[in-house]
């Protein structure tokens, strides 16, 4: 199971709109060439179904950075890989880097350093984007079994406020419980939590419901989501995003966000008087500039 991923790709001495736009057309050349056929979700009309398709935002570029948001599904990741060891290593992005967490054993991230079409050293290959108060030591750390001297427990990157609360998102507890995840750390806000927790993970499972139905329930709720705080693969990631010159916000907004906002906000730009449901406001707020980003969708039979 994929958890997360996306790429990046430095493009600091690029146009901000060249660079979007050439790695855009670079990604759909190079979907097409595997067979995919491009499809848009987001039409007025509902889209033709396929059994296999790719779901892919490349997002505005962020402090000399482009990233791709992946959809977290093996098929989206698969492609993503393709796409890092096709579509670039030239003059123009000649590095890129993958990165995934997955149900893999040993808690290893996925971390591919591809250098003119060909995965290099990540040690080597990362030193130039190294930020100007850490050292290669630091980035060998972060790449080894010592992130913890480079990243502490309970210190991180900035977008580490806790998303997942006694394991359940915290996109589906109440907005009174969200807001005390904001102000408090994540144990204190997992122990306010308990209640709420085993109360709705009861109801889902069933009155009396025993451990199995509980844990399924539990399983449903928490989907995808990656714990970063305490997840080893998440934490090594965090650990070197904070050695190199990603932006702080290198894992935010993650794919889901993204997608309901983008399909939020295109459907309020072609009708500026839509009737909104509940939920559609926040969701649109929480990625505020979703619509500046490009969907890449394709498919096959």
């Amino acid at each position: 199971m994929v958890h997360w991923c996306s790429l990046y790709l430095p493009c600091a001495k690029l146009n901000s709109e060249v660079a979007r736009e050439t790695v855009s057309k670079r990604v759909r050349d190079r979907v097409r060439q595997l067979g995919y056929e491009a499809y848009d979700p987001f039409a007025a009309m509902p889209a033709q179904a396929y059994s296999h398709a790719v779901k892919l935002f490349v997002a505005p570029v962020r402090d000399g950075w482009m990233r791709i948001l992946g959809a977290p599904e093996e098929e989206t990741i698969d492609v993503m890989a393709d796409i890092a060891y096709r579509a670039f290593g030239d003059e123009t992005f000649p590095m890129c880097l993958l990165m995934a967490i997955t149900e893999q054993i040993g808690g290893q991230p996925r971390l591919d350093v591809i250098v003119n079409g060909a995965k290099h050293d990540s040690l080597v290959s990362l030193m130039p984007y190294i930020r100007p108060h850490f050292a290669t030591d630091d980035l060998r750390r972060a790449l080894s079994d010592s992130i913890d001297a480079v990243l502490p427990v309970g210190k991180g990157d900035s977008a580490a406020k806790p998303t997942a609360i006694g394991g359940i998102p915290t996109d589906l507890l109440p907005k009174e419980m969200r807001d005390a995840a904001k102000s408090v750390n994540p144990g204190q806000a997992s122990a306010l939590s308990a209640r709420l927790g085993a109360n709705l993970l009861g109801k889902a499972g069933g009155a009396n419901s025993g451990d199995a139905a509980q844990s399924a329930a539990r399983k449903l709720l928490q989907g995808n989501s990656v714990n970063w705080e305490s997840d080893p693969a998440a934490r090594r990631l965090r650990a070197v995003a904070q050695v190199i010159t990603l932006p702080d916000t290198w894992r935010t907004p993650d794919y889901i966000p993204v997608r309901d906002a983008y399909q939020l906000q295109i459907r309020k730009s072609r009708n500026p008087s839509m009737s909104l449901l509940p939920g559609d406001a926040e969701a649109m707020a929480a990625v505020k500039d979703a619509i500046t980003y490009t969907p890449i969708f394709a498919g096959k039979n």
